[in-house]
């Protein structure tokens, strides 16, 4: 079996699809759910299939204080920075701006880092030929499972947003596709 790509490849070709990276941010906003994690269950579930339970308990063992304490706080200087930071009349702007986006730098390093572990935690899960309906389903589930540990009951705009989400994940998938076995699984 072919290797499939390394989770970050994956995230940084399915983040860029159309209507993804919106997707992605808008459950990060109003869930707080961590956008690697969202995209590790699409690429766990296209090449390993669903996250089984002690899986799920290292992986957010990780993941949780990680984002808390790593991903977060230079995602939360960074904004500071655009809005507020850099319009300070005190600082200097081009300074401020190159120091900006050396912390953007470090704060995909520090998301980079976390999908690298992320991707060794799967490594005693087998690999999967799976066809595109089951890369679907298993996503689907593997995001459920990953909703519920969070307490959070989508509404129809997460679940379209969801929707979009697996459907940029999975080749030869279409948006009406999982859509469909989306609301079909919420019900």
């Amino acid at each position: 079996m072919e290797q499939p790509d390394s989770l970050w490849n994956y995230s940084v070709r399915t983040y860029g699809k159309p209507g993804v990276a919106d997707a992605c941010l808008a459950l990060q906003e109003r869930y707080g759910l961590d956008v690697n994690v969202l995209l590790y269950c699409c690429w766990f579930g296209c090449t390993r299939g669903v996250v089984d339970e002690p899986l799920w308990n290292r992986v957010l063992a990780f993941s949780e204080p990680w984002a808390d304490n790593v991903v977060r706080p230079l995602r939360a200087v960074r904004t500071w920075m655009k809005h507020t930071g850099c319009a300070q009349p005190t600082v200097s702007n081009e300074e401020c701006g190159a120091l900006r986006e050396q912390i953007k730098r470090t704060e995909l390093k520090a998301e980079q880092l976390q999908e690298n572990t992320l991707e060794e935690l799967a490594g005693n899960s087998p690999l999967k030929l799976l066809d595109s309906a089951s890369q679907i389903t298993c996503s689907i589930l593997n995001l459920i499972n990953y909703l519920k540990r969070c307490r959070v009951e989508p509404d129809s705009a997460s679940r379209a947003d969801l929707a979009c989400i697996v459907a940029g994940a999975i080749s030869g998938a279409t948006l009406d596709a999982v859509t469909e076995s989306i609301n079909t699984t919420f019900r």
